[in-house]
């Protein structure tokens, strides 16, 4: 079963190494080309941009045009008892020509707003876009942590492999007893489903970062390794600093102020009276004589009650023009918070990685010396298991800074709007 086992993963392995290495910035391309959620933004944008159409047209008339044709056909009888009948047809046709001329301004804040719904919608392909590529190299981060992990396990159990062959040969000799010989085949035997559930763990990860870059999930992917450190840069307050100017969360919950801010100026502008001009030109033919009629007028109305409809839009205009200002404020608070954490976790990640570098150097030579001592009997195979367990929970701590290093950094470049995307 273990043969069966190793030969897969050999071949699991082979596999992998036959994949062409894909970059970060690779990866980051083409989850963005096949981003279904980039794509709907990105549409919903250009509707933003469509609208702006709108905006022109509310400033000038409306023209519609009608036309009609009609027969009327009339009979009758006279007292005479003769009878005749007649008909008659009617051409008809007129323009009708309808300008705003004065709406209590109305009409230059909704072409405002329409502005503003356009770059809230640009704000929002690029919120989208940012997602999207935190996910994508966090994914990416997280297939080569477990690709390291399968490979630290892989080692610790061809050290306890070894290690059986060892106690195998040594037992045939009588220099071992039963018990010796068991307790390194159940320490294989455990290090073999270790590596079986670290296999497990990196096809996870390839499936999360296929689902990431929009592709079937069982592409074979070989990421490129980077074991950089991101030190953490300026401090947590020039961090948050930046976040106020450039966090795109931020700055759509501003542009949906002053959105609900133009809603209240178009709300009190039905107070107003509108100024309105019109025109209509009409001509009609019919039998005997033709008929031409031009008509120009010039309108004031003003509604003197409207069921407290105004009032109504006022008010609630004026309470989520509240609600955003309030949004914005708390928005700010979990920013900063957000921010000091994550630059926290920045600093403590490094510390971690430098320790842990140094654990594992330690832990590889106590391990060397654990390895010489157990051959010459002065140490019992239960301590020469500690020194590999300790060698391994200190490469699966590195490879957790790691991990949690380049994600956390990532993380706080998005929050301060630093991330750089296409």
């Amino acid at each position: 079963m273990i043969r069966l086992y190793l030969f897969a993963l050999t071949v699991l392995i082979a596999a992998g190494s036959r994949a062409d290495t894909l970059t970060i910035a690779q990866a980051v391309e083409l989850g963005l080309k096949n981003n279904f959620s980039i794509r709907i933004a990105r549409n919903t944008a250009d509707k933003s941009y469509n609208n702006r159409k709108l905006k022109t047209g509310a400033l000038l008339p409306t023209v519609r045009v009608e036309g009609g044709a009609a027969q009327t056909r009339i009979r009758y009888t006279p007292e005479t008892a003769v009878f005749s009948s007649g008909s008659s047809g009617e051409l008809r046709g007129s323009a009708v020509l309808n300008w705003t001329l004065f709406d209590g301004f109305k009409m230059f804040h909704a072409g405002h707003q329409i502005d503003q719904q356009i770059d809230h919608s640009n704000l929002a392909t690029r919120y989208e876009i940012e997602a999207s590529v935190v996910t994508i190299i966090t994914a990416y981060f997280q297939l080569v942590a477990q690709q390291s992990l399968e490979t630290a396990a892989g080692r610790q159990l061809a050290i306890s492999r070894s290690q059986l062959s060892f106690i195998e040969a040594q037992y045939e000799f009588g220099r071992v007893g039963k018990r010796e010989l068991l307790s390194q085949q159940v320490a294989v035997n455990t290090d073999s489903s270790l590596v079986l559930a670290r296999t497990l763990d990196v096809q996870s990860a390839l499936h999360t970062l296929n689902l990431a870059l929009g592709r079937a999930p069982d592409i074979a992917v070989q990421p490129a390794m980077d074991t950089s450190v991101n030190q953490p840069e300026h401090n947590a307050t020039w961090w948050y600093n930046e976040a106020l100017n450039h966090n795109t969360g931020l700055k759509m919950a501003e542009v949906r102020k002053h959105i609900a801010t133009t809603q209240h100026a178009i709300a009190r502008a039905a107070l107003w009276p509108v100024l309105a001009a019109g025109g209509t030109f009409s001509a009609t033919a019919t039998q005997p004589a033709d008929n031409l009629r031009t008509r120009a007028e010039l309108t004031l109305s003003f509604p003197l009650f409207t069921g407290f409809s105004r009032i109504t839009s006022i008010e609630n205009a004026a309470i989520d023009t509240l609600n955003a200002d309030l949004t914005i404020k708390e928005m700010r608070l979990e920013l900063q918070a957000h921010i000091y954490q994550q630059w926290e976790r920045l600093r403590i990640s490094c510390e971690q990685i430098t320790f842990e570098k140094q654990a594992i150097e330690r832990a590889a030579q106590a391990l060397a010396l654990s390895d010489e001592q157990y051959k010459l009997g002065r140490i019992t195979d239960l301590q020469l298991r500690e020194a590999q367990q300790a060698l391994l929970n200190a490469q699966v701590r590195l490879q957790s800074a790691q991990f949690q290093n380049k994600v956390v950094a990532l993380q706080l470049q998005q929050l301060a709007g630093k991330l750089s995307v296409p």
